[in-house]
């Protein structure tokens, strides 16, 4: 894995933990380090197919909280590369 996606990984997990802690998603985006939020919405429809607040609305993978957490299961860690 090269460092700019683990990068970016670290920087969407983030993003998530925020957001399933409450935070709204424009927080929680700037907070990981996005330069915008429309450029985390983004990254995170690419890797997980679905706007952040659709997922958070149970219309992801599994619903809500739940989703949220099974989310942060399906993006690699960064102990993964090793």
């Amino acid at each position: 894995m090269t460092f700019n996606k683990w990068r970016q990984q670290l920087r969407l997990l983030h993003a998530m933990q925020r957001l399933a802690a409450g935070d709204k998603v424009t927080s929680a985006a700037l907070e990981a380090g996005y330069n915008s939020t429309s450029a985390f919405i983004s990254m995170f429809r690419k890797q997980l197919g679905t706007t952040p607040t659709r997922y958070l609305q149970g219309k992801g993978v599994r619903g809500s909280g739940a989703a949220m957490r099974g989310a942060l299961d399906t993006i690699d860690s960064p102990a993964a590369a090793d």
